[in-house]
């Protein structure tokens, strides 16, 4: 690997390292506040931060980076799989197979009107489980630092 390679591998890794950092910060955010949209859009945030480092990067020397999912404890794989389904399936796109949607058609008097019920789907859904996602995001921190601190020991 060449120096400019290694510069643009370790930015990747120490950009992944901040986006970590916001989420936690987010999450620690939430028992500050009361109303439903603040902490919704705080775990939101969360969410589509821890998510970012998972998803391409497309770099300059190196066509994509991305964290590989075994840096991921396994005693926390189901909610990080959980976590980046709903970044995603949810908040990212809004996948149609995740909400089963019923349409329904209904005569009112002599208009036609249509209805659609589905699975509703909101960041306080992760609410019981903000303290697992931190120590998710602290474990996943620790492994990403001795990575970080590898590729620090081979830049000139």
């Amino acid at each position: 690997m060449n120096e400019n390679e290694l510069k643009e591998e370790y930015a990747f890794y120490s950009f992944a390292e901040d986006d970590f950092k916001e989420a936690y910060r987010s999450l620690e955010a939430v028992n500050r506040y009361k109303r439903d949209v603040a902490i919704s859009a705080l775990i939101k945030i969360a969410i589509i931060s821890y998510s970012r480092p998972f998803k391409k990067c497309r770099g300059e020397y190196k066509k994509h980076y991305n964290i590989k999912d075994d840096i991921i404890p396994k005693q926390h794989k189901n909610l990080h799989q959980k976590i980046i389904t709903y970044r995603d399936q949810i908040f990212a796109h809004s996948d149609i197979n995740l909400k089963k949607p019923e349409v329904r058609k209904l005569q009112l008097a002599n208009k036609v009107r249509f209805s659609i019920t589905y699975r509703g789907f909101s960041p306080k859904d992760f609410l019981h489980e903000t303290a697992k996602m931190k120590q998710l995001i602290n474990e996943v921190l620790s492994s990403l630092r001795l990575y970080i601190n590898e590729i620090k020991k081979r830049l000139p």
